[in-house]
């Protein structure tokens, strides 16, 4: 007559094959899933960066227009109340010298001869011909300007030292004109400070991807825990 006694150690085995059993699977689900999310939101990520960049740029090149245009109305308030008078160009200089609205965002004045007529962050551009002024890609800067400004207002891409670096970076300038003097009135966005909002927007996805594949650690060790804890309940009812 065969035992059916078997010893304890083979118990154990068969238990921990059954809990390896149990716990691979698992742990195949949870590395899958946590690679899925991470390459989910790597494409959530482009998506949104290319579908969000034409609207951030339209809508910084409104703001700067919309400037632009405040500031020439002011200066047509202005000579409205006052006058055409040297006088009122000085108090229009001035004025518009205090319309500030961050480190790289200010108003600067060229004639329509390219003379420099007012500048906050370069005062020593003013009483200067700029005529020919041109960027390292050979764009004619002030001209172009001008060119734009003439036919109603105009964007025009170039290369400029931004204030509060020091550095050459691209920029695109927007240009009026101020036909009872003749002036050119304008302001302009870095392209740069465009890329900056976007890599902090890339930046708020990462937190976001990181955060849930955290919640998905979390969950995984909880229920690894309890496949663990099962098994060690059937042993102590055993």
């Amino acid at each position: 007559m065969e035992s059916n006694w078997r010893p304890k150690s083979f118990a154990l085995n068969r238990r921990l094959k059954l809990l390896l059993l149990a716990a691979l699977p698992l742990l195949f689900a949870i590395v899958s899933v946590a690679w899925i999310v991470q390459a989910q939101f790597d494409k959530l990520a482009v998506v949104q960066i290319t579908s969000v960049e034409p609207v951030l740029l339209q809508a910084r090149k409104d703001e700067i227009r919309h400037f632009v245009q405040t500031a020439r109305r002011a200066v047509a308030d202005l000579i409205r109340r006052n006058g055409d008078s040297p006088q009122t160009q000085r108090e229009a200089r001035e004025m518009l010298r205090s319309m500030d609205f961050g480190a790289d965002d200010y108003i600067y004045v060229y004639d329509i001869l390219g003379n420099g007529v007012m500048h906050p962050r370069l005062p020593a551009m003013e009483s200067s011909n700029y005529w020919n002024l041109k960027d390292k890609n050979g764009v004619l800067i002030i001209q172009r300007l001008i060119q734009q400004a003439s036919d109603g207002g105009g964007f025009v891409d170039f290369v400029w030292n931004r204030p509060s670096t020091g550095k050459n970076e691209k920029k695109i300038g927007y240009a009026e004109i101020i036909p009872e003097w003749g002036w050119l009135i304008g302001s302009g966005l870095y392209l740069d400070a465009q890329q900056e909002t976007e890599s902090r927007l890339h930046e708020s996805i990462v937190n976001v991807t990181k955060a849930t594949q955290e919640q998905i650690l979390l969950v995984s060790c909880a229920a690894i825990l309890m496949v663990f804890a099962g098994v060690f309940t059937l042993n102590v009812y055993e």
